[in-house]
Parts: structure tokens; sequence; C-alpha cells
């Protein structure tokens, strides 16, 4: 069996397809992420799986060298799109002295003091608290093999969502991460970036989605993503700046953990 070598495991397996004259789209293939960082990649169509080894630098004996430090992950280099100061807000004259902008976070919000378990909880129950919904996750990143696993998760499906791991490069979480920007999604399954494999296996595909990654200043730790408005229609601009408010008071507390 032919063996190529890519930058990224993504890379590799796209160079693997184009040897086999293969279509190189893998936006309906399934990912395992292996403790060890190798990778399985399942085709859609019952095709058999594919393997993704991830290769250790060698020591050399003749003129030894420390390895290579991992490329940073992408979100580590981009600004901070929401740092932007805001714009100035006219004030009646005579009008009380207070913050012209919304709050920072959401009301009566505290996070002093507790872990990145407890605050991913308390974050995502507010933020559902604001925009009640039918479901909720909190992503985090693990920077080892560059995959989102599934934090905290509130919904009929969180069970079975609750070891799962995504690859940054899958889903319109993802897509929300790596852009550094909110999405407000009417009709996810009519996406590209849409992980349809990942509905399929839960069986629940949404019908509306809102999500903000979760940042401080040019750091990224994942994303917040809720899904299925109760109240008819889709998520609201206000509803999704509230979650990117919410998403960044999370992000300012994991900075200190």
């Amino acid at each position: 069996m032919a063996t190529v070598h890519g930058t990224t495991w993504l890379h590799a397996l796209q160079q693997w397809l184009s040897s086999q004259r293969r279509p190189a789209d893998t936006a309906h293939f399934a990912f395992e992420i292996l403790a060890q960082g190798d990778v399985i990649a399942t085709p859609p169509g019952g095709a058999a799986p594919i393997r993704i080894w991830r290769t250790r630098p060698v020591a050399r004996t003749d003129a030894p060298s420390a390895a290579p430090a991992p490329p940073p992950l992408p979100s580590d280099t981009l600004d901070d799109p929401f740092a932007r100061p805001a714009p100035a807000v006219a004030r009646p004259l005579g009008a009380p002295l207070g913050p012209a902008t919304a709050p920072p976070h959401p009301v009566g919000l505290t996070l002093a003091g507790l872990d990145t378990q407890a605050a991913c909880a308390q974050v995502l129950d507010a933020a559902q608290a604001q925009t009640p919904c039918a479901a909720g996750t909190v992503f985090l990143i693990d920077p080892r093999d560059r995959a989102l696993y599934f934090a905290v998760v509130r919904g009929p499906d969180a069970a079975a969502l609750q070891h799962r791991r995504l690859p940054l490069e899958v889903g319109l979480v993802g897509a929300s991460i790596r852009t550094r920007r909110s999405l407000n999604v009417s009709d996810p399954a009519s996406d590209p970036r849409f992980a349809r494999t990942l509905a399929d296996a839960i069986g629940y595909t949404p019908q509306n989605l809102v999500c903000a990654p979760v940042l401080h200043g040019q750091r990224v730790f994942g994303a917040i993503e809720l899904l299925d408005r109760t109240a008819p229609g889709p998520f609201s601009d206000e509803e999704e700046a509230q979650l990117r408010r919410a998403a960044r008071a999370l992000g300012a507390h994991l900075a200190t953990c």
C-alpha cells in the first residue's frame, strides 16, 4: 500500500486520497482520534477505514539537536476580532453616567474560584437561561492533537457526546474557532461545513444554531454552541451578541486557570 507524508494528518490523508485517484474531499468522513495521536478516518458509504499514523522525530546520532516544536494552533497567531473598542453612544443631556454598551458578560455570572469544568458548566447554563434552547455545548481545544472535546454538554444527546472528539478542521464550531467569528446559522444541514457524519451518528440534526469562540486576547480555548432555539424562528442578532459576551467571560477566566 502506498505511503505518503503530510504536514498535518489531514494533509497526509488528502495526499493519500489523491495518490489513489480518489476525491480528496473529506467533509463527510468520520474521524476518531486515538490516544497516541493517530487518526482513523472512515469514508462515507461503508468503505474501509484509513489509518493515519502520527510520526515522531528520530534523534540523529551525528549531530543531536532538539526536536522541532509542533506548529502553533492557527488561533494563537490571529488577533481577537471582538477586541475592537466599542463605538461611542450618544447620551441625552442630564442622563446618569454609566456604561454605554452592554455588560461584558451575563449579569450575575460569577466565575471566581471555579475550576475549568465548573466554569464551563456555569457559563453554558447562564447562556441557556438567557437564550432558551434544546441543547448546548462547551467545546475545549486539546492542543496535543488539535482536536475539540465536549467539555460540558446539555440536552437529550449529552450522554452520546460526552466522550467524543472532533478535529479542529471539522464542523461549524471548528469554522468559528478558526475564523474567530461567531456564527448564526438558520439551516445547519445545508451548510457545507456542517459535521453531518457526527449528526448521523447520534441521530440529531439541529434546525438552527449559534456558536461563539472562547477567546482572551490572542488566545483561543474553544467555543460555546447553542442548538435549536425554543422560541419560533432563528437565533437573533442580540442572542448571538449575548453568547459572544458569555464566551469572552469564559475565555477571560480560563486564561487565569
